[in-house]
């Protein structure tokens, strides 16, 4: 309030109660312009953000009530169905979580994009790297191409990007690891010879050791 104002309304107050004043009144006064020292039109502008929030949320909410977060799981099963849903969980409960998004298991790599959770099969990988824009066009993100040369973005932080290619080193050794130009000449000219940098030869090795199972259990 201001001084002028408040002295109006002491020098009123003080008609009224003469003597009295001091003593049996405490003064107070409402702006009507403020709620608790905030503005009005700030109050407006944080009630429509909130507004905003809830109804984000409520909307992914109602997306995963009505089935579509997984849609992409489904549409996977749907195209495999030699997998099921429980191989799927139980590789996502063992699955290293990295950052708040992406959970790199030792079959499939799932991450939240959007409203949607996706996953690559690890399997189905030959050549993963961190890739950085900067710009109006700027990215960050883990690229993934499969044995047919099919890229998949994972948009992640550098830190978790080193996180996720250490899994990838560490626990599938068919996976070239790491960006460098002569690696990405050979994988556009010479795709056979690029296979057989790690892919073919893994491959061949799990393949060998799949028939010494059989041979040894008489299969």
């Amino acid at each position: 309030m201001a001084s002028s104002t408040e002295g109006y309304f002491e020098e009123t107050y003080y008609e009224i109660f003469e003597d009295g004043f001091e003593e049996s009144t405490e003064l107070y006064y409402i702006e009507y312009d403020k709620v608790n020292g905030f503005s009005t039109m700030a109050i407006w502008f944080m009630t429509g953000g909130a507004v905003i929030a809830i109804g984000y949320a409520i909307y992914v909410v109602i997306n995963s009530k009505k089935g579509n977060f997984d849609k992409e799981v489904k549409k996977y099963l749907q195209e495999n169905p030699h997998i099921s849903l429980s191989q799927l969980e139980s590789d996502f409960k063992s699955a290293q979580n990295v950052g708040n998004d992406v959970y790199v298991g030792n079959r499939w790599t799932f991450y939240v994009q959007g409203h949607y959770i996706r996953l690559i099969d690890n399997k189905s990988i030959v050549w993963a790297y961190y890739y950085q824009r900067t710009g109006k066009y700027s990215a960050s993100e883990v690229r993934t191409y499969n044995k047919n040369k099919r890229c998949t973005a994972i948009p992640v932080s550098s830190t978790c990007a080193d996180i996720i290619l250490q899994n990838y080193s560490r626990n599938q050794p068919h996976i070239v690891v790491g960006y460098d130009k002569e690696i990405e000449k050979v994988f556009n000219t010479d795709f056979n010879t690029f296979l057989s940098y790690r892919y073919n030869h893994e491959q061949q090795n799990q393949e060998n050791n799949e028939s010494n199972w059989e041979d040894r259990y008489n299969i």
